[in-house]
């Protein structure tokens, strides 16, 4: 259904940084569980986590309606902002 609603102009590119936030997500978990099983002290950005799932819900709504969550809001800067995220 999603397929239907699809009205953005750059989905493709959207979809491709739904999968590096994807990625960097079970990056993430993957070395916060090792903590947990192993007592290693890899270091864990909660912050950094419950931003990139935050953005994750936004890009996803992003790429069916294009004005979510205010038409004033640039695409590019959401993807700014998850790029900087993925990254730290």
């Amino acid at each position: 259904m999603s397929n239907l609603l699809t009205f953005c102009s750059n989905c493709q590119s959207l979809k491709n940084l739904l999968d590096k936030i994807d990625t960097s997500l079970y990056k993430r978990i993957k070395g916060k569980w090792t903590n947990v099983i192993y007592g290693t002290d890899v270091y864990f950005n909660e912050g950094v986590y419950t931003d990139l799932v935050r953005y994750k819900s936004i890009l996803q709504k992003k790429i069916i309606n294009p004005s979510y969550p205010d038409s004033r809001i640039d695409t590019q800067d959401i993807i700014g902002k998850i790029t900087l995220l993925i990254n730290k």
